[in-house]
């Protein structure tokens, strides 16, 4: 399977390249569902259900392995998480600001980048 072709931030790739393999031994890659995915350069939102911290991983495993480099919205608070909060806004993820004037923010960014041809 194909990484994506996209321009990715220096992050983005150190986080890619360091999940990856763990991902490979943890995960069954028996995926399915591949012929929905647009090809990559045309905008897709993903709306993937998930039940533990492990799921988001598991299914940009699957992103990345059909060319396409996903950007989650995520709640802010995740984005407060010392060391991890730098590298996730480094990697292009969306913060969700919840019950606040900035909770548009996120679909706005969100709009762009689905515009900008990317998998949200």
């Amino acid at each position: 399977m194909a990484a994506p072709k996209q321009r990715l931030g220096f992050w983005y790739r150190v986080v890619a390249n360091f999940l990856r393999p763990i991902l490979m031994v943890t995960t069954r890659r028996a995926w399915s569902g591949t012929e929905h995915l647009p090809p990559a350069g045309i905008g897709v939102v993903v709306a993937p259900n998930h039940i533990s911290y492990a799921d988001p991983l598991t299914f940009a495993h699957f992103l990345w392995d059909n060319g396409r480099a996903p950007r989650y919205l995520a709640k802010e608070a995740v984005f407060r998480i010392p060391i991890v909060g730098r590298i996730i806004a480094a990697c292009g993820q969306i913060p969700v600001y919840r019950e606040s004037r900035d909770a548009a923010r996120a679909f706005r960014d969100a709009v762009a980048a689905v515009r900008a041809g990317e998998c949200v």
